[in-house]
């Protein structure tokens, strides 16, 4: 859920450093098995926007509140992010749209759903960003229907698309 809070408007490389620094930041902490949400809730705002500042996290004030407030929530243990649907992680934590809870339950759960950023989007011909679950369901049923009829997985149409939009930029 964390790389999830992170990853929104922001460069995939970015991301990723700034979900590394606070992993590392765990680790280098972790004393006992404390879950990375109670380590956040323990680090706090300023502990959580450092990490993402030495990691040039754009946006670093808003995503420490975000992540803090992800890590003080129900929706921060284990047992409720495995239960909770896509609407419910969306009206929940602060910070997730339709596209990243969609990228949560796929990347957590193996779930069949799409992801559908600003690239599987231009690709579909439909509007970026589908702001209302109407919108988005609309456009995840046409993106399913188009993976299945090229006999791809819906994770696998997804990565060539990125795959095929990060070699364009």
């Amino acid at each position: 859920m964390v790389f999830c809070i992170l990853d929104s408007n922001v460069p995939y490389k970015r991301v990723c450093e700034a979900f590394q620094a606070i992993i590392d930041s765990w680790v280098m902490h972790f004393d006992d098995a404390k879950l990375l949400s109670k380590f956040l809730n323990d680090l706090g705002f300023y502990g959580i926007r450092r990490i993402l500042k030495n990691a040039h996290y754009p946006w670093y004030n808003t995503k420490a509140r975000f992540l803090l407030r992800w890590a003080k929530s129900s929706y921060s243990g284990p047992e409720k992010l495995r239960e909770a649907s896509r609407e419910e992680l969306v009206e929940n934590i602060t910070g997730i749209s339709w596209k990243l809870a969609s990228l949560f339950l796929r990347n957590t759960r193996k779930l069949r759903v799409a992801v559908l950023d600003r690239h599987v989007c231009r690709w579909l011909g439909v509007p970026f960003p589908l702001t209302t679950k109407a919108n988005y369901e609309a456009a995840e049923q046409k993106f399913l229907k188009k993976a299945n009829a090229l006999g791809l997985d819906p994770y696998d149409l997804d990565l060539k698309i990125w795959e095929e939009s990060r070699i364009k930029n």
